[in-house]
């Protein structure tokens, strides 16, 4: 195993990866037409593409300052997350299951999917299967929607505010995701 392999990547990964966003490049740059300013264009030109485009990262930028802009002109407070799963999940994707007791289950009981839409990874926890950053990710998924059902926001909706949020996943050098949320909430609930 190299220095080089991270989230499960080798060297090979990488050259090959980087080989076909090269291929993708030359093709989108082989490929013209005529805009609306009668200009001859490439599909690179109006590509937003995150791996080729130049326009891709001050297009998120705008979003995210639309996004503050819209939050702070309604009044509303920055909160800020970050959501990790608990330590035993990053212990399971290496088998180790010591600390899956009964009552632990039953504690995550309602936190852990296990149904045809979100996955059975309750059933697949019990056979102590070895879990993957796609997993911890998904069941981080599941209980982020629980929370956004959660009483609180509800009663936010309910006594007529609003509240916004946005996130973003990140992994850690094992590749295990957290989220970092950005919520604006009104006023109200923060004092």
């Amino acid at each position: 195993m190299s220095n080089m392999e991270t989230y499960g990547l080798t060297e090979q990964d990488l050259l090959n990866v980087q080989w076909k966003i090269a291929k993708q490049k030359k093709y989108m740059e082989s490929q013209t037409f005529i805009g609306e300013d009668n200009k001859v264009k490439t599909l690179l030109d109006v590509s937003y593409s995150a791996n080729l485009s130049e326009r891709f990262y001050p297009r998120i930028l705008n979003k995210v300052d639309t996004f503050v802009s819209t939050s702070l002109g309604l009044d509303l407070v920055p909160v800020f997350l970050t959501v990790t799963a608990d330590g035993f999940f990053r212990r399971m994707m290496r088998g180790d299951y010591s600390e899956w007791t009964d009552d632990l289950r039953e504690k995550y009981l309602k936190h852990i999917p296990n149904n045809k839409r979100n996955g059975f990874y309750l059933d697949y926890m019990d056979k102590h299967s070895t879990l993957t950053p796609k997993d911890i990710y998904k069941i981080l998924g599941y209980q982020l929607h629980r929370f956004y059902k959660c009483e609180t926001l509800r009663a936010i909706k309910k006594a007529g505010h609003i509240y916004t949020s946005i996130r973003v996943t990140e992994p850690h050098k094992d590749g295990v995701p957290h989220f970092h949320i950005l919520m604006y909430l009104p006023v109200q609930v923060c004092t």
